[in-house]
């Protein structure tokens, strides 16, 4: 199915669909069965309904929802909500000021370099974090090393940084945690992402 300029209300139902909103804020839905679906311009609302779906956003302010199912849920350009509903599900927020929400599962926050804040109120949020349902935080696309190759962090818990480069830790906040990643060794973190709702993080919470 394919949108137009404008906006379009687009349902693929039960089958496996591929759905491109086109311009406009669109609101498209996968139904049953794997989907794809694309948002394309405009500030789109997409649901992946069940099945394990695909759902890309791309430029403006989307929500994805992937629903039942182990999603695939990519935000776009814009200041993005991603809902991962039920299953096992990745959520990437790509670029913008992204919150991030699982749902029940194993869930997967993944994150690319160039994708993370480097100020507070520019960080991605996860809002449901649980180490109880095996969620994960992925910051192997990042090199923790500036100019390296592919390094990987080098965790320290709730320490201060001590002035390597590579270092990962959390601080505590007033709504959870921020994790920080100094990637030049300057005791300052060139890496954020809010964490709400937890009081710590251990190694096992991440793919380094």
């Amino acid at each position: 199915l394919l949108g137009g300029d404008g906006i379009d209300t687009l349902s693929g139902n039960s089958g496996f669909d591929r759905i491109y909103g086109g311009s406009g804020g669109d609101i498209i839905s996968g139904g049953a069965d794997r989907d794809l679906l694309f948002g394309e311009g405009g500030d789109d609302t997409i649901s992946g309904d069940g099945g394990n779906d695909l759902l890309q956003g791309h430029n403006g302010e989307d929500v994805l929802d992937g629903g039942a199912g182990n999603d695939v849920v990519n935000g776009g350009a814009g200041n993005d909500t991603l809902l991962g509903g039920d299953g096992d599900d990745i959520l990437i927020g790509n670029w913008g000021i992204d919150t991030m929400t699982g749902g029940t599962g194993a869930d997967t926050f993944l994150f690319k370099a160039g994708h993370t804040g480097s100020y507070a109120h520019l960080a991605d949020t996860i809002l449901d974090f649980s180490q109880a349902d095996g969620d994960i935080i992925d910051l192997s696309q990042i090199d923790a090393l500036a100019g390296g190759g592919d390094d990987a962090f080098a965790f320290i818990g709730d320490a201060a940084f001590s002035g390597t480069a590579g270092e990962l830790r959390y601080t505590a906040t007033e709504n959870g945690l921020m994790v920080e990643g100094d990637t030049d060794g300057d005791g300052v973190a060139d890496l954020l992402i809010a964490v709400d709702g937890l009081a710590d993080l251990t190694m096992d919470d991440f793919v380094l």
